[in-house]
Order: structure tokens, then sequence, then C-alpha cells
């Protein structure tokens, strides 16, 4: 998924400058499954309690509050919804 090595810049005068470098494939990364993240996005209707937001990612829900009546849950790409204190899925 990468290499990397030492290697001498060598700068105009005559100087000498050590160097090390490495590089990461970002493809065999996704490929193996590393990057993929389940983010459990939960819809905060309006006139939520904020302390109950607070709650639900302190268990490591990421929460979305909606900012007007007309907000949806499909529209902010959550997976669920708040409702009466618990996460429903969409």
């Amino acid at each position: 998924i990468g290499r990397g090595g030492t290697y001498t810049i060598m700068h105009e005068g005559g100087a000498e400058e050590s160097a090390v470098g490495f590089s990461l494939y970002a493809d065999a990364i996704v490929a193996a499954g590393l990057a993929e993240v389940d983010r459990r996005r939960l819809f905060v209707p309006l006139g939520t309690d904020p302390a109950v937001a607070a709650a639900m990612r302190a268990v490591g829900w990421v929460t979305v509050a909606a900012l007007e009546a007309g907000d949806t849950p499909e529209a902010q790409l959550c997976t669920h919804v708040l409702a009466e204190g618990e996460a429903r899925a969409v």
C-alpha cells in the first residue's frame, strides 16, 4: 500500500541534505476496505432539547439538527431520525 526511502538532496554549492520520503497508494487502502467508515447520521427534529442531541453524540452519533420546519432526514443524508428519544432508521 506504500513505499518510501531515504535520499540526499544536493544544493547549489555542493551542500548535501539528507531526506526521507514515502507515498501511500490510496487505491489499495480503499480496495482493502480500510477507508470505509460507518457514519450513523441522526436527524434531530426542530425543537429537540439540545441536551438530548448532546447525549446522542456522546454515544457515537453524528447529529444533524433541523434548522427549519421543512428540513427532512433524507435531504440531510441521515440514516436515522430521533423520535421519542430513540434513533429510528429512516
